[in-house]
């Protein structure tokens, strides 16, 4: 059982979890993410029908996942699907600093 860096909802400390994951196979990630928003005590307040969440995949430039250079597309796509099986509203976004204006549609179709 994770233990979250801060057991107080109200702690305006940061707060992570971390959860073991065997591979990058949807199942597993979707599994590892699961178990690790389920235990951070924010995410019953934050997890809500209705509430707008915004994910930001740290897209910094155009990189394949195998180049570890932002978010794993397995990882957002597993934090996208709670948060929208939870009813809420999302968002992607992003503003790639490295890259060009021309790159905007590469920098977000090669990671995935």
């Amino acid at each position: 059982m994770p233990t979250p860096a801060s057991p107080n909802p109200t702690s305006s400390h940061p707060v992570a979890c971390l959860q073991r994951c065997p591979d990058y196979s949807p199942v597993a990630v979707s599994a590892a993410v699961r178990r690790a928003l389920e235990a951070l005590p924010e995410t019953e307040a934050l997890a809500r029908p209705g509430r707008r969440v915004l994910l930001k995949p740290n897209i910094v430039n155009p990189r394949s996942p195998d180049q570890v250079v932002c978010t794993a597309p397995e990882v957002l796509r597993a934090v996208a699907e709670f948060f929208h099986e939870a009813g809420c509203a999302l968002l992607v976004a992003d503003q790639p600093t490295y890259a060009r204006p021309d790159q905007s549609d590469e920098v977000f179709h090669v990671p995935g």
